[in-house]
């Protein structure tokens, strides 16, 4: 990977169904989520159930919405956001539907906006045990 900061499409590609990757940055759900094009990209991942790194694109998806919330709409557009949920209502994936149903939620009262949920993993990786045996390899 040329630049972490800056990944390609491609290269988000290759590290998401690479087994056992490892993170080229200690930020890089922060990369990944800020290139353009990124929540489509990190939604298609993320339904993608034969995808290793799977889990870490649902944590992304979280970290999107919680961005995008607590600064108002200035990292990531509302109107974008709810073009997304639009896209993410029918997947068949139990997690998307869940991160949907949370993400509804938390856009009708955003006062109830939790960092440590959003942003820091704790749907994924706390609240959501099912994930903690799929995260091990991160």
């Amino acid at each position: 990977m040329k630049d972490p900061w800056n990944p390609t499409t491609q290269e988000i590609m290759e590290w998401a169904y690479t087994e056992h990757a490892v993170f080229p940055e200690q930020d890089w759900d922060l990369s990944v989520c800020t290139i353009t094009n990124a929540a489509e990209i990190i939604l298609n991942i993320a339904s993608d159930t034969n995808c290793p790194n799977q889990v870490f694109f649902l944590h992304c998806l979280y970290l999107l919405v919680g961005d995008a919330i607590r600064t108002s709409g200035n990292t990531y557009n509302i109107e974008s956001l709810q073009n997304l949920l639009q896209s993410a209502e029918n997947s068949m994936n139990s997690d998307i539907l869940k991160w949907v149903e949370r993400t509804q939620i938390l856009l009708s009262k955003p006062e109830t906006f939790c960092y440590d949920l959003w942003c820091g993993g704790g749907f994924v990786y706390k609240i959501d045990k099912v994930n903690e045996k799929r995260r091990t390899h991160l």
